[in-house]
């Protein structure tokens, strides 16, 4: 039996700064990280693996959209990592704060936001799911999300 959790996704996914992707693939490429789980006596292994195209970010290539996944080593399951960046394209044409990953989802968001504490992060992924949502199913079912 297969679970979906969400209407529009059936995964998992991370997203990430440029500024964190590079500092990722420079310093944790194909790095194997050990967790002491509770419950499990021998913990588990995950892999970061960093795709070669990740400082591609274009949307032409469509075989290269995930930037890295986090691999659990002994189950194969994986979250993808995408990198958020500025959509220069939209930003020329005069929308600020528009972000973009490769896989051609986009964003906005104020430039001057200042994220003090994990509420404030909270709420403006909140904020961004909820303009996700609207492009999704519209706006009726962003307004009814969390």
């Amino acid at each position: 039996m297969y679970l979906q959790i969400l209407p529009w996704d059936t995964d998992l996914d991370l997203q990430v700064s440029e500024e964190t992707i590079h500092f990722l693939a420079r310093y944790y490429n194909m790095t194997e990280y050990h967790f002491s789980l509770p419950g499990l006596s021998a913990g588990r292994d995950y892999l970061l693996e960093i795709n070669p195209h990740y400082m591609i970010g274009g949307t032409n290539d469509t075989l290269n959209v995930i930037d890295a996944r986090w691999i659990d080593t002994e189950t194969g399951l994986f979250i993808d990592v995408s990198t958020v960046r500025k959509n220069w394209t939209a930003i020329e044409d005069g929308v600020e704060g528009a972000l973009m990953c490769k896989d051609k989802h986009h964003y906005f968001v104020s430039n001057d936001a200042v994220f003090r504490s994990p509420d404030e992060v909270l709420l403006k992924r909140r904020v961004l799911y909820r303009r996700r949502t609207s492009t999704h199913f519209g706006t009726a079912f962003s307004k009814a999300s969390p």
